[in-house]
């Protein structure tokens, strides 16, 4: 397969990683249409929910090489919009996969710039990135101008979401001297 030719083909990760909110199908659950038939895909491809139809992880976006197609490199990228500005979903396909050296490679270049949200296998999240993009981004969420559950702690001990973890937030904010920097 050429760098040039990105078509899902067998990579089925994102069946995995990604919520289907239209068949209430949670992250990092297997999809029930997944891989029927002792054949990779989708089995109702043909009339998969819209938002399968319309999501496009980062490989498929142009990102990376042929070697870094989410069932080979063990990470999903997208990215989106948020309070913080422009953000990195990062998503693992398989437990440790950020710490192999292409992905954390690609994830700290990313963190460089812009928020990544490391969204782990085992369903703990971490927040990393720029300090005052990660400030901005737990200050509006303390204020409650993020979308719920949209905010996250960055270097928080627990891996858990702000709502979860108020300790690891409030320590955070005071560190950060609770302003945007």
């Amino acid at each position: 397969m050429g760098d040039m030719d990105r078509r899902c083909r067998d990579c089925d990760a994102c069946c995995v990683v990604v919520a289907v909110e239209e068949i209430a199908k949670p992250e990092q659950e297997r999809c029930p249409h997944q891989g029927k038939h002792g054949k990779p895909g989708c089995a109702i491809y043909d009339e998969r929910p819209t938002s399968c139809r319309e999501w496009r992880c980062g490989w498929l976006e142009g990102f990376g090489t042929s070697k870094d197609r989410p069932d080979k490199g063990g990470i999903i990228l997208d990215s989106t919009l948020t309070i913080g500005g422009p953000t990195v979903q990062a998503r693992e396909v398989w437990a440790g996969a950020f710490h192999m050296p292409r992905a954390r490679i690609a994830i700290e270049g990313f963190a460089r710039q812009v928020a990544v949200v490391l969204m782990y296998r085992d369903g703990g999240r971490k927040l990393i990135g720029p300090p005052h993009i990660v400030a901005r981004m737990i200050q509006a969420a303390h204020d409650g101008t993020a979308a719920a559950g949209g905010g996250f702690v960055p270097n928080c001990k627990h891996d858990k979401t702000l709502s979860q973890c108020r300790p690891c937030m409030e320590q955070g904010l005071a560190k950060q001297g609770r302003t945007n920097q």
